[in-house]
Parts: structure tokens; sequence; C-alpha cells
């Protein structure tokens, strides 16, 4: 990108945006090599003090000034110096940023790439620093262009992965296939356009409220309308409908505004959106078509949509239970919350049970608590998911509940007693169950009319051929039981311009996962669905709690007693808390590093609610305040190695051995972004502490396990079909927004997807190798790898129906919580491990899904080896390649 009205000559490049001069020698003998540098002294200097100037990262300004006039001057030392280059001159382009400066930060980056077009690290800068100004187009081209000289590199596939998910919801290319949902607003358009044309004498004009890629901009002006005001609040779909309508640009403006912001120069004669969701009202379509038709439509105006049905039915689903409120199972003694395990069985070393010993001491708060439950839930009312692939059981039919006009919206109601709509509808249940949810999905009528051909209607119907909606997943706070025979009742209201389901009748219980109330009648902390089933996950709790009886058994047995432990595992773990209520830590203070305040604060009421706090100490630390980890470097230290201590004013002991626990895996089946960063961070502090440290690490190791998977599924959310645009050039651009990394995969349900090789082991990361855990690593100043494992396996093809086709490769962990234990060369016991993946037949499910790689579509036949490259980094989490098949 040049300045405006400079000329993009060799002399230009080669000032700085202040205009100062560079170095217009120039390298025109490839003999400047780093062979020839003792002749060339003043090129050794300027090297040394360019590297003395980044060193630290304490001068970016001069470090990159240094670098590219070197560079410049020595074309052949870009290949050793591309790494300082490209570093300085993005961090210096970011000080320009944060300083205002853009424009000059731009301008210097192209500057440098125009210079050393074959830098990937220079071009991947460049698209870094595209993506911070709001230019996501150019910004997709730099990172495709560093693929190009280099198609490993990880930096820049991970940020084409990032700005393709930012571009694009997988949720769009479903959407866009939807023939039926296109041709029907394609019909509506034509309609309502053709009228008012008639009736104005003049082409009509129209505003899209919540464009997206555009496509209901495109029909507009191919039915007729003469000028097209589209809005979208999304900037990097904004952009992304202004390239693919530009041939219309006349006739078309994208506005990256909200359409409470517009100001418009005239009304508008039609209005047109589909602000809908698949629970129909969480894109505030409601408000949303209210302000327009007072603010923006002309009197007499068309708004299409007009009106959704609304159809509902009860169901029973142990998943949405999980997801939805915190479950106390019946028979278990809470896995986290109550505090401290006195006197419960205890599983030792080999699995030998024995009685732990107990002080006596109680704790007035927690006798009070112990039967309660945080006060804790989910932060929506409902999620949408697609029924087909949701483990659940009906309880009643479908049937219509309400209907709820759209282009005549009604009055806002702020609760139950002033709601407008509000229906009871009586539901006859077909089953014995436990009522969880109620699902529902909904007919669109775009226009009205009296003749059901003629309304121009969709629905969302699971069952509907070639559907591309999910449907919303309205969850039931209360717990209900019904009975196959019986009658309930069910409330449909519209609150707040939102769907609200209550089911009034049928047998309110206190079940076993509301055996409790809640602990305390203060705020709620909201949590999100996966925080809420990842806090009901006792499979996942329990196996730690494990783990940490046989290790503390075990360093007890050697002499070597847990002094302090950390846990730093995400921001609603809980398993710093399962940590503080084994027995034999309870001298021993616990930290707790999460990743938000808010998350902090939930943590910290938890552990005063629930815990036996006489017995221990549990600190909570937020790490969100500072990203450069100097806030925790002092924090850290004093809350492992200077532990307040309630009964005496003793010192620090001499020696430490610190338990340091992590959870690396998200729910949604990746690694949980920045996990190897905080380790080795943490890692760090210990290795700081004058005191002689030893770490004790759980998990101690983690396999990596792949699968082939037949997911036509990934496919129709990865690329679109053209006959179903109906003209609409979306392909041209969105086609190159296709994502290969997956997430959130239940591979327990095979209606989607299903496995066509055996399961293989890729590799077992040990987690000292890691992080690094020796001091001598730190003092010798030894880069940790970015790659941490890298293997070739070979998957046997186990389907046996012909034509079979590998689509994906799965992918899952086992997390290694202790070392097998031998004795007399034979083995007690395998260790504790806890595995992420699919479950086994009659095997309880966990909170955990599975990550997938799309590899394509290749067909493959029984017998057959798939040859796979699986690569485990630091920035990029797992990644893998098809080699080929034999």
């Amino acid at each position: 990108m040049h300045a405006a009205g400079k000329p993009s000559s060799p002399l230009y490049r080669r000032r700085w945006p202040d205009g100062r001069a560079m170095s217009s020698s120039s390298s025109s003998s490839s003999s400047d090599t780093i062979r020839l540098l003792p002749a060339h002294a003043n090129i050794l200097a300027s090297v040394q003090e360019a590297r003395a100037a980044w060193r630290g990262r304490r001068d970016a300004a001069a470090a990159a000034q240094g670098f590219l006039r070197i560079v410049q001057e020595v074309p052949s030392l870009l290949r050793e110096l591309e790494v300082e280059l490209g570093e300085s001159l993005g961090a210096y382009a970011n000080e320009l940023y944060q300083e205002g400066a853009m424009p000059t930060a731009l301008w210097l980056m192209d500057n440098a790439t125009r210079s050393m077009p074959s830098s990937k690290i220079l071009a991947y800068e460049q698209g870094c620093l595209f993506f911070r100004a709001r230019q996501y187009l150019p910004a997709l081209d730099a990172f495709q262009r560093a693929l190009r000289i280099d198609p490993g590199y990880f930096a820049a596939l991970d940020a084409l992965e990032n700005i393709k998910n930012l571009s694009l919801d997988r949720w769009h290319f479903r959407m866009l296939n939807d023939l039926n949902r296109n041709t029907t607003y394609q019909l509506a358009l034509r309609r309502v356009l053709l009228e008012e044309t008639i009736r104005l004498g003049r082409a009509p004009k129209v505003m899209d409220i919540g464009t997206g890629t555009g496509l209901l901009a495109y029909l507009a002006i191919e039915a007729g309308a003469g000028k097209v005001i589209a809005c979208e609040t999304n900037p990097v779909l904004c952009a992304v409908a202004s390239d693919l309508l530009c041939t219309k640009e006349d006739r078309v403006q994208i506005l990256n505004q909200s359409s409470y912001d517009i100001q418009l120069d005239g009304p508008v004669d039609v209005v047109v959106t589909e602000l809908v969701d698949s629970g129909l009202l969480g894109e505030h379509v409601l408000p949303v078509l209210r302000h327009a038709r007072k603010h923006m439509l002309r009197p007499g105006g068309r708004v299409i949509p007009h009106a959704a049905v609304v159809y509902a039915r009860v169901i029973e689903s142990t998943e949405v239970r999980r997801r939805s409120r915190l479950l106390k199972v019946d028979g278990v003694k809470s896995s986290w919350w109550g505090g401290r395990d006195s006197g419960c069985e205890e599983l030792s070393e080999g699995g030998r049970n024995s009685k732990s010993s107990s002080d006596g001491s109680t704790n007035k708060n927690n006798d009070e608590n112990k039967n309660s439950l945080p006060n804790v839930r989910v932060d929506e009312t409902y999620t949408c998911e697609s029924l087909t692939t949701l483990q659940h059981r009906c309880l009643t039919e479908a049937v219509a509940v309400i209907e709820i006009p759209l282009s005549h919206p009604p009055a806002r109601a702020n609760d139950a007693s002033d709601a407008s709509l509000t229906e009871d509808i009586n539901l006859e249940v077909i089953a014995d169950g436990q009522a969880d949810a109620v699902a529902m999905w909904f007919d669109l009528i775009l226009l009205p009319s009296d003749v059901e051909a003629d309304r121009c209607a969709f629905s969302t119907d699971p069952e509907r051929k070639g559907n591309g909606w999910d449907q919303g997943i309205y969850f039931l706070h209360a717990s209900h039981v019904v009975r196959r025979g019986q009658r309930c009742r069910l409330r449909v209201a519209v609150i707040q311009d939102q769907l609200s389901f209550k089911l009034v009748d049928g047998d309110t219980i206190q079940s076993s996962s509301q055996s409790s109330s809640p602990s305390s009648t203060s705020v709620p902390v909201e949590v999100g669905e996966m925080d809420m089933s990842h806090l009901n996950d006792t499979h996942h709790i329990q196996a730690y709690r494990q783990a940490l009886y046989i290790l503390t058994s075990r360093v007890e047995k050697d002499r070597q007693p847990i002094t302090a432990v950390v846990e730093w595992s995400g921001n609603y773990s809980v398993l710093g808390f399962v940590a503080a209520s084994v027995p034999t830590l309870q001298s021993a203070p616990v930290t707790i590093v999460t990743g938000n305040e808010d998350s902090a604060a939930a943590l910290r009421t938890w552990g005063q609610q629930g815990l036996d706090t006489p017995l221990c100490s549990v600190h909570v630390i937020s790490s969100i305040d500072d990203k450069t980890g100097s806030k925790l470097m002092k924090l850290l230290p004093q809350a492992l190695f200077f532990p307040p201590d309630q009964n005496s004013e003793r010192a620090a002991p001499p020696s430490h051995h610190v338990l340091v626990i992590h959870d690396l895996v998200e729910c949604s089946g990746w690694l949980r972004q920045g996990a190897i960063q905080e380790a080795r961070l943490l890692q760090s502090v210990l290795n700081a502490s004058t005191a002689t440290t030893t770490a004790s690490l759980l998990p101690v190791a983690v396999s990596v396990f792949v699968q082939g998977l037949e997911a036509p599924a990934l496919l129709r959310q990865n690329r679109l079909e053209p006959e179903n645009l109906l003209g609409f050039p979306a392909g041209r651009l969105l086609d190159g927004l296709g994502v290969r990394k997956f997430q959130g995969l239940d591979l327990n349900n095979t209606v989607e997807h299903r496995p066509v090789t055996a399961i293989t082991r890729a590799f077992r990361v040990d987690m000292r190798s890691l992080i690094g855990t020796s001091r001598q690593c730190e003092e010798e100043k030894k880069d940790l790898k970015e790659v941490v494992a890298r293997s070739r396996v070979e998957l046997p093809v186990t389907v046996a129906a012909p034509g079979a086709t590998l689509h994906a490769v799965s992918f899952w962990f086992s997390l290694h919580l202790t070392t097998p234990r031998t004795d007399g060369g034979n083995k007690n016991d395998d260790g504790v491990t806890f595995n992420t993946g699919p479950t086994g037949p009659g095997q309880e499910e966990t909170s955990y899904r599975q990550g997938a790689i799309l590899v394509g579509a290749i067909s493959i036949v029984a017998g057959q080896l798939i040859e796979l490259e699986v690569v485990w980094s630091v920035s990029r989490g797992i990644d893998m390649v098809v080699l080929g098949i034999v």
C-alpha cells in the first residue's frame, strides 16, 4: 500500500515515513555472504548494533530500522536475519499503531514487503497489521502470501484459520446452501417489489438489516430494487459483502453500522431482514423491526418477514441437564463442593482403600452448606442445536404453540403480567421421563396472505430435507417428572422481546439434580454451557481426586511432602478445590490462577462458602490484568513460598515441593489456548526461587489419539453448492474461507460421522520435557521448542462397506495423571488416566468433545493404510496432514 501521490520507486521505498533517507547503496553482488563479513566490518557492526537494540525488545524502532538497512544493503543476509527483522518490524509497526499512526505503520510494512517479497515473516507481520487496521481481506491475502512462500509456516496457518473463523461462522455455509430458504426469499422479494413498483411508479428503495454476506441485498437488486442500503455490524462480514457486491456498487450501499445508528436521507419502501436465529428471537429482531418501522419505513411500506409460527415439544436429555444447571449426584459426595473429605474412603497406592485420619475440626460455615450447592446458573436461557444429533427422548408430541407478528411487532413486555403474547398449551405426554427442555422450531412466514401457498413460508423443522437450521433448546430449570397419558401445561410468552417457556403442571420434584438449594441468596454466578457441564463432570473430577490420593501417598512415603499446590487450568476450573479437600494436603496452601476477574471472584466466593478454611488456605489470582506475566511473577512466589499462616509467624521452609495441576484440554476437544505458555511461565517462577524447589506435575504426560472419519456434514459447513446460490457469487470468495480445524464433535453420536479407521496413538509427551523443568534450561536461556511433538502414523482402514470416504481425522487426548508403579517387576497399577475421547458402551459420558482436521474427500477401501503426519505445536495445537495411502 502506497501513500497517496507517492511514486512506487526504489528511491522512495528507501525513505522512512518521517522523511529520513535510508542507505541508497545497493548490493549488486551476490558474493556479499556471511563468509565475507570480516571484509565488511561496518555491516557486522550494524548487525551487532541492531541485535543489541532488539535484545529484550528494548528498542523496536532502532532494531527494525537497523535490520532493514542491513538487509537492503546485503540481501543475502535476509535468511539469517529474517526472524529478527520481521519481529522487530512488526513490533515497531504495532507501536506506531498504538500511537495512532496506523497509516505510517501500513506504509512502513508495505515498503518492507515490496523490498523483500520472499520473506514469509514480513508477509505474516503485514497480515497482522492489516488485521489490527480492520482491513480483513488484505490481511487474508497477506497470510495466504506467507503460505505460498512456505506452506508449512505454522504462524500463518494459525492466523489464516483464525481470520476465516472470524470472517464466517460455519452456519453461514449451511444457510447459503439451504435452497428452500433462498428461493422462498427470492419469491417474496420478487412479489413485493413488483407490487411496489406498480403502486409507486418507480423502482422501490430497500433496506436490508443484518445483511451478512449480502445475499438478500443481491436478491433485492435482481428483483428490481432501485437502491439497496444494507447494514452489518460485523466488520469482517461487511467487508465480505462489499467485495461480493462490488459489481453492483452503484445500486448497493454497504454500511458497517447498526440500523439504530443509520441516518437515512429519506424513508425506504421495503425493509427486509433475516435477523433470526434458530431460537427465533435471539438476534433481537423485534426491537430492530420496531425501530425500523418507526424511523426508516415510509407509511404504508412493506416488511419482510411477516410473522413466525412456533412449534414445540418437551424433551428429556441428560446432556442438556448437565449443561443447564448444577447437579449434585446422589450417593457420591460432591466432587469439589462442601469441604475436606474428613473420614472418607481414600484410594491409596495400588488401589487399596484406607481410612484417612481426621483431626475432628469442624467449620460452622461448612456444616451449614454441606448439603447446599453454590449459587450458579447458566448464562443463557436456551441453546441452538440440531435435534437430529442431540441425544434426547421426546416426552410430548410437537404442536404449534404461538404465532409472533414480525412486520408489526407488539409492544415490549417487561414481565409476564403485561405480556400481550402469551399462550397456555395442553400437551399430551407420550412417554415417562424427566422434562429437561423445550425443543422448538418455527415456520417463517414472509408475506401476509389467507392463501397458504402465497405466504412464502419455509420451516426450520429438523425433518425438512436440506434444512440449514438448528433448533432452539430452551432450558427448564425446575425439574419435572411426567407420566405417559398425563397432560401437562406449557406456558409460552414473549417477555423482554425473547421467547419464554415454562412447564406449569406436572410433578415438580426435588430430584437428584435439585436435592439441594443454592447455598447463598446472593447474585448467582453465571457461567457458559460448557463450563456448567464441566462443573458437573464427576468422572473427570474423580479421576483427578484419585490421582491426588495416589500422588500424596507416594510423596509421603518418599518423605517429600507437598508444601504448596498451584492450579492453572481455566476460568472456572475447580481442581484447586479438589486438591484442597484431600486430607493429606491440609497443610499445603492452594493457589488457583484463573483467566479473568469474574471467574476469580466466583471461585473466591465458592471457596468461602464451601471449603473447610481452617484446614487450608486457598488463594485465587486473576491473570487477565497483565498479559506479560510480570504481575504473576510477583504474586505467585508470594503465594507459593511465603503463604500467610493463621497459626504462627513461622518463616518459609528452606525447601519446597510444589504440586502443579494443569487441565490442558478444553471441553471443546482442543488444547486450551495458552496452556503451554502458562506452564512454562509457572516453571520459570519455580526455577527462580532461591530455595531448593521440587515440582510434581499433574498430569505427568499427555497422549494424542487419532481416528479417520467419514463426515460429509463437515464438508457442508465448509463449501458452497453453486446451484443453491441463485446466481449470488458467494463461492468466489467464501470457498476460500473454508476451515480445516473443527471442535465440539461428539464421536459417541454417529449420525453425522462414522469411524472408518482404527484408533491409533500418535505420540505420548512427557510434561517435564514439554515445559522445561530444569534450572539449567533457564540459566542457559535455551529456547523451548515451538513444535512439541511430531510423528508419522499409519491408520488401518477398517470400514468394510464399499464406497467409503475419508473426510476428516479426529483427535483426542489421554491425560496420564500418575505414572504406573512396579513391584518386583510386576505392575500393581497402570496409573490414573483420564480420556477425553468417545466413551465405550455402558461408560459414563464426560463433558469433553473431540476435535477434527478436515482432509478433503479421499476414497478408501478396507485393508489400506493411511499415512499421516501429526504435529503438536505450542501456537497451533494439534495439526495433521495426509501423506498418502498404501
